[in-house]
């Protein structure tokens, strides 16, 4: 069943997060950021917000977008059918050899390429796509996804030496797919927005079929980085935090607090300046 509300979400990913754990599974990566940003969302949405232009709008709109993460998930493990593009970051998950900053990316991949985008068109059927600043909130919630990723990538690096004493090309690597993922996907994301948005419903099967194939590729460019990048990533994997459960604890437990958020936000904005 779906969730309806952004609590049943939070419930939902908290649920994930617990089974990774206890499987030492690296499927816990993601919703353990995804919750961050849920709950951030949800603090930024409550009555006399005004970071967004309508919080009721911005609620039903996580709803909609969270629950097509939940219904790839749960396919996943009922051994059906799901999109091409989760696969990519769910399969991944299985194999010992990628950063944890990867399977995030792998995930923000999916969810922002090719979830996003739709979630947003159909949030809007029978209303201007645009209608009341939407693309501004849509941009939003960008910010504070990249926000979040630079928040936990800052914390794993804290704890891990060899992150600490390659600091510089750490940060390179970390940036590289953090601007992969925050500029060239939201672009990406309300190009799809504006293409389903266009087309009714009833007729979206195969272009979404199409789009996810095209959003699959992209996540492959992160688990098939060039050779320069893979012999800097093997490095950093082995000094990550392990074992998995401990790495996905370290992050489900973080609070930042709304300063530090927009502290990260702002670091970006320069950053893209």
């Amino acid at each position: 069943m779906q969730a309806t509300t952004i609590e049943e979400i939070i419930d939902r990913l908290t649920e994930i997060i617990e089974t990774a754990q206890d499987e030492n599974s690296a499927l816990g990566y993601f919703p353990a950021l995804y919750r961050l940003v849920t709950r951030t969302v949800k603090d930024r949405t409550e009555p006399g917000a005004t970071y967004f232009h309508d919080n009721a709008r911005m609620r039903e709109l996580v709803v909609i977008f969270a629950n097509r993460y939940l219904v790839a998930y749960d396919a996943f493990r009922r051994g059906e059918p799901y999109s091409t593009s989760w696969r990519v970051a769910f399969q991944a998950a299985k194999r010992n050899r990628y950063l944890v900053l990867q399977h995030l990316l792998l995930g923000i991949n999916a969810h922002i390429n090719l979830d996003l985008g739709l979630a947003v068109a159909e949030l809007q059927q029978g209303r201007r796509l645009t209608e009341n600043e939407m693309e501004s909130d849509f941009n939003k919630i960008n910010e504070v996804l990249g926000a979040l990723v630079n928040e936990v990538q800052g914390r794993l690096t804290e704890v891990n030496p060899l992150l600490r004493w390659v600091s510089g090309a750490a940060e390179t690597v970390a940036h590289r797919f953090i601007n992969f993922s925050m500029k060239v996907a939201r672009e990406f994301a309300w190009r799809t927005a504006e293409q389903f948005h266009a087309i009714p419903m009833e007729e979206w099967p195969k272009p979404e079929r199409d789009k996810d194939t095209e959003v699959a590729l992209l996540g492959r460019l992160v688990t098939h980085p060039s050779l320069g990048m893979r012999l800097l990533i093997f490095l950093i994997r082995l000094n990550e935090v392990r074992p998995t459960s401990q790495a996905i604890a370290l992050m489900a437990g973080m609070q930042p607090s709304e300063n530090q958020i927009q502290m990260r936000m702002d670091k970006l904005e320069e950053q893209a300046a």
